[in-house]
């Protein structure tokens, strides 16, 4: 499938909140990023926005990588960035 997501997980379960058509090759690299500001959460593939999401209340919390159970997906690393603060974890 095609698709470029964002989900939410609530007391243990996860609720899809957007959802853009995005073509996806396989055996390809992409870069993806989100930005969240207050209630705003905008996602980004190989630095084209694909996703806004505006929530009812602040976006707080964790972070986390998904994919379908059926794919085979390499992250190359993910990074944190909190105002000056910056975070980064390979894999």
């Amino acid at each position: 499938r095609n698709e470029f997501a964002l989900f939410e997980f609530v007391n243990n379960r996860r609720f899809k909140r957007e959802v853009s058509q995005k073509k996806i090759a396989s055996g390809q690299w992409y870069h993806v990023s989100a930005e969240i500001s207050g209630d705003t959460l905008k996602g980004y593939l190989d630095d084209e926005k694909a996703i806004q999401y505006t929530a009812e209340r602040a976006l707080s919390g964790h972070v986390g990588l998904w994919t379908k159970a059926d794919s085979i997906t390499y992250f190359e690393e993910l990074v944190i960035q909190e105002g000056t603060g910056r975070r980064v974890i390979g894999f």
